[in-house]
Parts: C-alpha cells; structure tokens; sequence
C-alpha cells in the first residue's frame, strides 16, 4: 500500500461545498428551532434561498463567518433572497484559487476554540489506509454532522472515496434499525451504537461500522460483534487527523500508513503525499507495543495559567471524582467573559439534594485543593454536556 497515492481518492468538489454548508446550517438553526432543519437533497437545498431556509439575518451571518473561516476565504455576504447553491459556488470557486485547506475548531481544557488546519489533500491521504477495511460497502448512513473533523473525514470524504452514495440520518437507534440494509456503513459517535446493541432483533450481516471521537465501552463493542457487524474504531485528534484502527476492543490500535516513524518521546512521523517527511508531536499520552500498535492513554494533561499559578484541569476533575458523591467531573478555564479561574461540571453518583451536595464538594475542594486548583463555579447536572460529536463540551 502507496501511502502517497492519492490518484484513486476524489478532491472536493462543489457538491461536498454544499454538503458542508448544509451541516453548518442545521447546526446553526437548531440552537434556536424546536425541531431540527429537515435534511433536503443537496439539489433542493442548493436552489433554496436563505429566506426560504427561514434564516434570520443575525442566523446566516453566523453561517457565513463559519464557513468562510473553515475554508479561509474571503466572500460578501449574500443576502436573504440569493440560493444556498450560489453562495457556495462562489466560495468552491474561490476555494479552488487558494492553498486548499480546511480548518476544523475544538476545544480542550481552555473551553476556548482552537483552529486546526489541515490540507485538503493530506485529509485525503488518511483514507487511503481506511479504504481496504470497507471493501463491500453500497451505501453510507452518516448520523454526524460533516463540517466536524470526523463527520468530515468518514462522512463525507469516505463514501466519495467508496463511491457509494451518503444517506444523513437523525441518530436515533431507531430509525437507523429500521433504515439499515445489507451493505451499509453507519458512521455514528458511541452513545449510538451502546443503544443499537440493546435492540434485541438487530443483527448486522454484511454491516461495517464507524466509531470514533471518543473511547467505545468494552462490552457495546463486543455485543455488536456478537450481533455480526464488521466494526472498525479509529482513534486520532484534531491536530493530526485519523491515526489508527483495530477491529477487536481488546487489540492494540494499527498505524494507518502514512505513518511511518515513531521517535522515542512517543511523536511520529507522517510521510505527505508528495514523500515529504512531517514532524507530528503526540497530542496524546500513549502506550507503544510496537513500532505500528499501540494503546492510547488519554489526552496529555496541559496547563492552564491561574493567577500566575499551572494548574492542570484533569487532575482537579479526577481529584473530584474520587469522592464518593460523584459520578463524572469535568473541569475547564472560564472562558474570559466568565472568569479567570476554573470551572466544574458535576454528575451526581446518586440521587441527593443538590444544596447538600454543593456543600459537601465545597469542604471537600477547600480541603483538597489549593487556592489556584478550586473551581469557583459548579455546576450540577445528570450527565456530562457533549457536542454532537459526543466529545466533552464547553457550557
């Protein structure tokens, strides 16, 4: 396998343009809308106007910001009775004159978004390891949105790459049993799939699966196994892109192969489509078996600057969930129109009266942290907020 030959995998086109800006609209419009937009074939949608789309003018200035920086073009805003279709012909036609990247944005510990630009072809380049697990695929269900990395990269590159055709579903469990045939490919963030493997008469034939954006529990993994779907997990980062799969939730992962070095401090080197040689530096801490597997270990613990003073977010959350009132914690920086010191969101490990919880985690903090490491904002709640993705998000 040619890491560098790219030949067989498609470049953008305006198609995925309108596919993309699609995305970015439900995501938008349904902050505000009781229902999510409807998805419209990409014909539809491209001779629909933005009146037409119901957007507000405050709405389609956010959608236009967005997509203009995802792509790093410079555009004039269209106005409320210009199509969906003309505005993304111009920004692919724009696009096509600049160095072809695309930026995705993810925040970690900071809760600030962070921009992450990749060249288009180099995303491209990922599938070429990804391609060979997927041989008899006819049709793709995409269940994430497509302006996100992975909604990106095995939503909308790889079927193009398949050359099946894509199908956007509403992630529920029960619309895709009842949509699925032989063939498919469902690309879906865990939480999907831990409700697919409950459903008692589902069975996966000659049904391949996607999982990524955070770890698979071991026993979801292993009951869709069981019910006979091909099941791939990729693990990578917003810095680097796809890095690696396995098949089996108690394999190591495998290199994609691009990748080709491994230097002593864990960073990598990743070999481009014109045979250059990058430096890559783990965002990640991992476990190395060989030279080509490997067990990821979780994020690198960064430093956030509290009043002069490093403080590191995970372990102030893990300090926290060693109580035994306490589920799950996250903990993040303020953002600076909140603060300048930590925040925590708590989920309760049992059923309490939360002025009574809030007390006992306050002694508990004062206590166990010092001044720089306690949160001054906690905030209760029965599961962790999560994107659409399913990674851990800001609130």
């Amino acid at each position: 396998m040619n890491p560098t030959n790219i030949s067989s995998i498609p470049p953008l086109g305006l198609h995925s343009f309108l596919d993309i800006l699609q995305s970015i609209t439900r995501f938008e419009k349904g902050k505000t809308a009781p229902l999510p937009m409807a998805y419209m074939d990409l014909d539809t949608f491209a001779n629909t106007t933005w009146q037409g789309l119901d957007c507000l003018e405050d709405e389609m200035r956010v959608i236009f910001e967005y997509y203009q920086n995802m792509f790093s073009i410079k555009q004039n805003m269209p106005d409320l009775q210009s199509s969906c279709g003309t505005f993304a012909e111009a920004c692919f036609k724009a696009w096509g004159k600049s160095e072809r990247t695309v930026t995705f944005f993810t925040s970690g510990s900071t809760g600030i978004p962070k921009p992450c630009t990749h060249l288009e072809s180099h995303l491209r380049q990922e599938l070429v390891g990804v391609i060979p697990n997927f041989p008899n695929c006819k049709r793709a269900l995409v269940t994430v949105p497509k302006h996100h990395l992975y909604g990106f990269t095995f939503g909308l590159l790889l079927p193009q790459a398949l050359n099946i055709p894509m199908q956007s579903e509403a992630p529920f469990p029960s619309v895709i049993a009842t949509t699925l045939q032989e063939h498919d490919l469902i690309i879906a963030i865990p939480v999907l799939y831990d409700h697919l493997c409950t459903i008692p008469d589902l069975v996966g034939d000659n049904v391949s699966c996607i999982v990524g954006t955070a770890p698979l529990a071991k026993g979801t993994f292993n009951k869709m196994l069981q019910k006979n779907f091909n099941f791939v997990e990729h693990f990578g980062s917003s810095e680097l892109g796809v890095m690696c799969y396995r098949k089996k939730p108690d394999d190591p992962f495998t290199l994609l192969p691009h990748f080709v070095g491994v230097k002593a401090d864990g960073s990598l080197d990743r070999m481009l489509p014109n045979g250059e040689l990058l430096h890559c530096p783990a965002q990640d801490t991992i476990e190395w078996i060989d030279e080509r597997h490997l067990l990821p270990k979780g994020r690198k613990d960064f430093a956030v600057q509290i009043a002069g003073v490093n403080v590191f977010p995970s372990y102030v959350s893990k300090l926290i969930e060693s109580h035994s009132l306490v589920k799950h914690c996250l903990v993040r920086l303020m953002r600076p129109e909140e603060g300048n010191r930590l925040k925590a969101f708590i989920v309760p490990n049992e059923d309490i009266d939360e002025k009574e919880l809030r007390n006992e985690l306050r002694t508990f903090i004062k206590k166990s942290l010092n001044n720089a490491e306690r949160p001054t904002s906690l905030t209760i709640g029965a599961d962790l907020p999560r994107n659409l993705v399913g990674k851990p998000s800001d609130w």
